[in-house]
C-alpha cells in the first residue's frame, strides 16, 4: 500500500486579476518557481499539472503565490486540484497512458 501523501498528482491553475491581458511573464516566474522545486511538472493549456510529495506541493504553490504577489500582482484566484491514491504510485505519464488507451 502507498501512501496517500508520499505521491500525487496535483493541478495548479493562478489567475491573475487586473494585471492585463499579457501573462505570459507571470506564467514564466512560476515555471521558474517550478524549476527550482525539481518537482515533475507538465504545463498544459489551462494550467500545470505537478507530481510528487504533497508537503513539498503545497510549499512550492506558496512560492508560486509569494512570487507572483512581490511582482506587484495584487490579486490570485488560485485553484489547486490534488490526486491522490493509496492501491499504487501513478504518475503524469501514467495516467495520461491510461486514457490513451482507452481511445484507441
Amino acid at each position: 500500500m502507498v501512501s496517500a501523501t508520499d505521491h500525487v498528482i496535483a493541478d495548479l491553475s493562478i489567475c491573475t486579476v487586473g494585471s492585463g491581458v499579457n501573462i505570459s511573464k507571470h506564467i514564466c516566474e512560476v515555471l521558474c518557481v517550478l524549476k527550482e522545486t525539481g518537482l515533475k511538472h507538465n504545463v498544459h493549456a489551462c494550467g500545470t499539472n505537478i507530481e510528487g510529495p504533497l508537503d513539498k506541493i503545497l510549499e512550492t504553490v506558496q512560492k508560486c503565490i509569494a512570487k507572483l504577489h512581490d511582482s506587484n500582482i495584487p490579486r490570485l484566484d488560485t485553484t489547486l486540484r490534488i490526486q491522490s491514491r493509496t492501491d499504487k504510485k501513478m504518475g503524469i505519464d501514467e495516467s495520461i497512458k491510461c486514457t490513451d488507451k482507452h481511445e484507441k
